[in-house]
This record gives C-alpha cells, sequence and structure tokens, in this order.
C-alpha cells in the first residue's frame, strides 16, 4: 500500500512479518531517497520517499505522532531508505528525534545508515534520561566531537551505546570496520568517557587503538580485538575496569598465533576478577 501526502511524498506500508521495501523509482534505474520508520518486531514498516528533506521529515512526523505505546522496550529503527553501504543520508531533526524518546523512553533505538551532524549528535548524547541507542553504518559529520564532547559534560548515565560494524568503501583496497568516529574521537571514548552503563564496539581494526579499547570506562563492555596487538608488556599495564566483559579475539589466518599475549590478557582479567 502506498499512502501519497499533498507535501510530494509517498509513504509505502509494509505489514509486520514482511521484509519488503522499495528500491527504485518506476524507471527501475533511479534510487527511491527518504527514511524508514520500523516499529519493533511486530509493527509495520514505513517508507517515506519524496524530492525534499522537510517533506519526508514532516510526514515522518506526521505517521510517528499516531503511534500509541503497545510495549515498553520495545525496538525503534529510523533509517536511510536506501540500505547501500556507500550512501548516507542526515538524520531527522531533534524534535523527531524527541518524539521517538517521548513515545517509550526505555524503547531501544536503531538509527541506520545516518549521517548525524552537530545538533542531532548533541540532542542524542543530552537526552534527560538513559537510553539505548544502536549506530548501524552511521557517521558523524564531525567525526563524533560535538557526540562526545557532550557526553563528557553528562551528570548522569548516558546508559546503552552500540556501534555496529561499517566498512569505508571509499577506498576499495582499504575496508576497515570503523566506527564513524574519528581515531582521536575513539581514543577519547575509551580513555575519559564515563557516562556509559554499557558500551559494545565492533573490530575497530586498528592496532594504535585495539588494545586501549578494554580500558573503556563503563560497566559493561563488550568488543573485539586483534590478538596481535596483545603485547604482554602493555597487556600488564591495562586498567580494565568495567565490571562485566564480553570479549571477542580475532586471529587473522596467516599470521602467527600470539600465544604470550593471549595468556597474558587472560591472566591480567583473571587479577581484575573477571573469572569468577
Amino acid at each position: 500500500m502506498a499512502i501519497l501526502r499533498g507535501n510530494g511524498t509517498v509513504t509505502y506500508v509494509s505489514p509486520a512479518g514482511n521484509d519488503d521495501y522499495p528500491v527504485k523509482l518506476p524507471d527501475f534505474t533511479t534510487p527511491l531517497r527518504g527514511l524508514s520508520l520500523e516499529f519493533g518486531d511486530n509493527g509495520i514498516s514505513l517508507y517515506i520517499a519524496g524530492e525534499e528533506d522537510d517533506a519526508i521529515y514532516d510526514t515522518a512526523m506526521y505517521f510517528m505522532e499516531m503511534e500509541e505505546l503497545t510495549q515498553e522496550g520495545s525496538v525503534f529503527t529510523i533509517g536511510n531508505m536506501h540500505r547501500v553501504f556507500a550512501t548516507y543520508c542526515y538524520a531527522p531533526p531533534p524534535q523527531l528525534l524527541d518524539r521517538i524518546f517521548q513515545v517509550d523512553p526505555s524503547r531501544k533505538v536503531h538509527l541506520d545508515h545516518l549521517m548525524l551532524n552537530t545538533e542531532q549528535s548533541i540532542s542524542l548524547a543530552t537526552r534527560s534520561h538513559p537510553i539505548s541507542l544502536n549506530l548501524w553504518k552511521c557517521k558523524f559529520e564531525d567525526g563524533g566531537t560535538s557526540f562526545l564532547e557532550a557526553l563528557e559534560h553528562r551528570i548522569s548515565s548516558f546508559g546503552s551505546l552500540t556501534f555496529e560494524e561499517i566498512r569505508d568503501f571509499e577506498d576499495d583496497e582499504d575496508l576497515d570496520l570503523i566506527t564513524g568516529l574519528s581515531d582521536d574521537n575513539l581514543c577519547r571514548l575509551v580513555s575519559y568517557i564515563n557516562a556509559l552503563d554499557h558500551l559494545a564496539l565492533p573490530d575497530v581494526a586498528a592496532d594504535d587503538v585495539d588494545a586501549i579499547v578494554l580500558m573503556a570506562k563503563v560497566k559493561f563492555l563488550e568488543c573485539w580485538i586483534f590478538a596481535r596487538v596483545l603485547e604482554p608488556n602493555l597487556v600488564d599495564t591495562l586498567e580494565i575496569v568495567a565490571d562485566r566483559l564480553s570479549l571477542t579475539l580475532v586471529h587473522v589466518d596467516d599470521e602467527d598465533f600470539f600465544t604470550e599475549g593471549i595468556l597474558a590478557l587472560l591472566r591480567r582479567l583473571a587479577t581484575v576478577g573477571h573469572f569468577v
């Protein structure tokens, strides 16, 4: 079903349990431009296409204002309708983000293939209550600087922050997994930010950052790191403060197995009480 509005947008409605979504305009060559709204596992999905950002956001707010809470702690996803790695669109304005959390502050919010500007980053980082935010293949316009600055000034818990892996296709020969944060801001996140209860990071594929991820100042840390960065002398100095730790070690087939480094890490974890 499609809904046409006077502002030039077309909204395609996909019922619960249906994974179909529009990809191209009727000429079958031009990708649709717009936002997707997914109202949980048991709710409908809306795909709002249009030529003007303001019209797309207006239609998104129109439907969001109809939403009624049916299940606390549900999942809400808002994303780029392209769903293509190399294509990003800007996230909706803060007032639409406000509406998402107004319906259910405890809901898990997933942002999908969106580019966050300064205003949106600050809006997310300064919610008045703890939130659960999942950034799936998102990028920050400023590399995450405004987001982290806002987190640094929080006096209460932000809640949970999850970065899903994202591949950078600007260089076909460099498919490093990244978070959308600059390297400096990734280091800043794990070294100085103490407003998070939970942090989940993919394999950041940067040897100068990988090991210090274990020093993130959070209660619960989930992360992937390359085994090759586990130099015994470095591991012995890591200040691991997380009460709970879910760690995946990545070993590349054509590399030597880093036995000493892994053993050093296991001994270090034992001394800080992560084995019970």
